[in-house]
């Protein structure tokens, strides 16, 4: 009985008793002819990659010069990232700033704290005397403009 395995494809599967110098460098393994075969197949889709590429290419710069219009502009003072959409109606603009002037009016002045600072009313109730440094250079609050609203 032969202990030789039945070879099929004697150039894949040389016999290594039988291999000469020149033979051997121009062995190609299995793992080689893959390598070969995937390099034929690359060379095969050069057109189809380099155009997926080329394709890609061209819609990143496409895209990144509608960005820079759309946020900075044409002239660069700003696009249409600038501009803002609302519902609301030039009453309701009027409301808010009423709104916000009759807000600070109401507001007490710093230092009138309950937290913080105990009122002079109290403080005589409970029969501390509560001493007066200067004059009284408190100024009544008033609403701001309607242009700083």
């Amino acid at each position: 009985m032969s202990q030789d395995p039945k070879i099929v494809n004697p150039q894949l599967w040389p016999n290594p008793n039988k291999l000469r110098f020149a033979d051997l460098y121009k062995y190609q393994g299995v793992e080689m002819k893959k390598i070969n075969d995937s390099i034929k197949n690359y060379k095969a889709a050069k057109f189809y990659i380099g155009g997926i590429l080329g394709g890609c290419l061209v819609f990143k710069f496409f895209i990144d010069a509608a960005v820079d219009k759309y946020i900075f502009g044409e002239n660069g003072n700003g696009g249409k990232f600038l501009e803002m959409q609302t519902i609301n109606s030039n009453y309701d603009y009027y409301y808010n700033r009423q709104f916000q002037r009759m807000r600070y009016l109401t507001e007490d002045p710093a230092g009138d704290d309950p937290l913080q600072k105990t009122k002079d009313e109290h403080l005589v109730d409970l029969g501390f005397i509560p001493k007066v440094f200067g004059a009284n250079v408190e100024v009544r609050k008033r609403a701001p403009h309607d242009k700083y609203l």
